[in-house]
């Protein structure tokens, strides 16, 4: 099974692309926190960045509803690419995106500037899935 669930924030403002076909895609990244305590008790944070590719409508409703610092959960799949730059072959990981799901809306971004108290209700873009698996939610995530 391949399948990864994400919450944070996406970390740039969206720019809508165009494929070779004329798909519409979206690269971005999502910003997730880890908080703990350390030995002397205080509270520490780690945040990992992760890439993330989405197609067709889910990419355009993405750039459109989007700005840097949403709050997003989303349900894909890890893959690993290689291309080469000057010579040298390099890697890419990413999570192709099957499922997003808005967290909050571009007035929160601009009213808190990253805070979020109450996300807004949930509107959920998710791409049918191809297989029968049965649909996990963020909202069916017990953390």
């Amino acid at each position: 099974m391949n399948k990864v669930i994400l919450i944070g924030n996406i970390t740039k403002n969206p720019e809508l692309k165009k494929t070779n076909t004329g798909k519409s895609v979206v690269s971005n990244s999502i910003a997730t926190n880890k908080f703990y305590k350390d030995q002397q008790g205080q509270r520490q944070q780690i945040v990992n960045f992760t890439n993330i590719v989405l197609f067709g409508r889910q990419a355009e409703v993405f750039a459109e509803h989007l700005t840097k610092g949403s709050k997003i959960g989303v349900i894909g799949e890890l893959r690993t690419r290689d291309y080469e730059s000057n010579g040298v072959k390099k890697y890419v990981t990413e999570v192709i995106v099957n499922e997003l799901e808005f967290l909050s809306s571009k007035n929160d971004n601009q009213n808190n500037q990253g805070e979020y108290s109450q996300p807004e209700p949930k509107t959920d873009y998710s791409q049918p899935s191809a297989d029968n698996e049965p649909e996990i939610r963020v909202e069916d995530i017990p953390f």
